[in-house]
């Protein structure tokens, strides 16, 4: 506190201690109650205050010091964590009320212990000799993550001790002096972490079950993702609301102060969350569309290709043939076109072959024998008229004849079995063109100078 504030806290009490002395000395004196008059207005006029002006002055003054002094309440509080053997032991008799030995003891038995007891068990049993080193891996119960029998023990008796914990902290802050520690409630504590611990089991349980029954791998979910991540967002609300119950929160304040922006705020915020908005409308639309779902090969027009192995609300993430992740927006997927590749079941393979001149005679022979070939080679090829099956010359180039290949096979345009089919093709027409015993013809390119070049 400054010196200055002390010196007028000492002149203001002064001078009121000063005035009641003199003015109940003067209501003794009926003569000295006029000078006392005269007096405490001469000083009024002197001092320039009226005495409202005076006991203003002192209200401002107190509650600025009334102010000023909070911050010596944290020494005290500091203070309080100074423990000594009689506080100490009033704390262990708080703690012991609390608790229960046994409970506390079987808890941490089966939140620490338990799990390795029963590998070691488990390893030392017959069935365990008998099982291969795959089946060792997958079947015991102790190895599963989410789903052992242990492994949930393992978990509830964690929490516990978890509940445990915050009931001790709590008695130990209440028994040391800290009042609010009363108004924390272990039990809501407790429903919050088995609430969220549960939604997790079952949100995981529930992606296993939905994979299971429709034969699909939780890499590659596909359509079925769309269900399930309507499932978790279903659950998630449902564990929010119960939350809220437990803990007695009233949103009514909070959505007040949400509407409450003005005009300049909101329009802000508008302004700001404008590409996110839309990033996330598009994703909701990508979510609930057909266009693809994860594991579909895509093709964007932008020319971005790829697998699909994350399909979210604000960003789809293909993998390249390369392995690189590219991260694509999914305000610029709904603005572009797109093809499935995974959702064909036809495939093009197109080719376009050079002649010389020389062998123009031949051209005839070599297409009906590149046909043949293809035929022969390729036996998904499609010949009835559903799909094109060219082989045509289709023009006469200044160095070259230009031959057209233009097949549609029964195979989808993407994995292995397109790749081979492709290369079936062709060896095909090389075999149907060296069988006629002529060569590809090499294409003359004529050099190009530079108009500024000196020779």
């Amino acid at each position: 506190m400054k010196l200055s504030t002390f010196l007028m806290m000492g002149i203001a009490c002064f001078s009121s201690v000063e005035t009641n002395a003199f003015l109940t000395a003067a209501n003794n004196n009926p003569t000295g109650s006029r000078i006392a008059g005269a007096a405490s207005t001469r000083k009024s006029v002197v001092s320039g205050r009226t005495h409202a002006e005076t006991s203003t002055s002192l209200h401002a003054l107190t509650k600025k010091t009334r102010a000023v002094t909070l911050a010596g309440n944290i020494w005290p509080a500091v203070q309080k964590f100074k423990i000594g053997p009689t506080k100490a032991k009033e704390i262990v008799r708080a703690i012991i009320a609390v608790t229960h030995r046994e409970d506390v003891l079987l808890f941490f038995f089966f939140a620490f212990l338990g799990r390795p007891l029963a590998k070691f068990i488990f390893e030392r049993s017959e069935q365990f000799e008998g099982m291969t080193e795959k089946e060792r891996k997958r079947k015991p119960l102790y190895i599963l993550k989410q789903f052992g029998v242990t492994n949930i023990i393992t978990q509830i008796a964690r929490i516990e001790l978890s509940v445990y914990a915050a009931d001790v902290i709590k008695t130990t802050l209440s028994t040391i002096g800290f009042q609010c520690a009363n108004a924390w409630s272990v039990t809501n504590f407790a429903k919050t972490i088995y609430t969220v611990w549960v939604v997790k089991k079952f949100l995981a349980f529930k992606q296993i079950l939905l994979c299971r029954i429709n034969k699909v791998s939780i890499d590659d979910m596909g359509r079925v993702e769309l269900l399930d991540k309507i499932i978790n967002g279903v659950t998630v609300a449902i564990a929010a609301l119960l939350l809220l119950d437990f803990l007695a929160i009233k949103t009514g304040k909070a959505l007040s102060g949400v509407f409450a922006f003005g005009s300049i705020g909101t329009l802000a915020f508008t302004l700001a969350s404008q590409g996110l908005v839309k990033e996330l409308l598009s994703g909701f639309a990508l979510n609930f569309s057909d266009k693809m779902y994860v594991g579909d090969n895509v093709k964007f027009g932008d020319g971005t290709s790829g697998k699909v192995i994350k399909l979210g609300w604000m960003e789809t993430i293909l993998k390249g043939s390369d392995d690189i992740h590219q991260s694509v927006p999914n305000g610029a997927i709904q603005g572009q076109k797109m093809s499935n590749l995974s959702r064909l079941t036809r495939c093009q393979v197109a080719q376009t072959l050079r002649f010389d001149y020389a062998d123009a005679d031949k051209i005839p022979d070599i297409l009906d024998s590149i046909r043949s070939e293809i035929k022969r080679s390729c036996p998904k090829v499609i010949t009835d008229s559903t799909s094109p099956f060219r082989v045509f010359l289709t023009n006469f180039n200044e160095d070259h004849l230009e031959v057209m290949v233009d097949t549609h096979y029964r195979i989808a345009p993407i994995g292995d079995a397109y790749w081979i089919n492709r290369q079936n093709v062709l060896q095909a027409i090389m075999r149907a063109v060296k069988s006629h015993n002529v060569e590809f013809a090499t294409l003359c390119v004529a050099p190009t100078f530079d108009s500024g070049t000196e020779w």
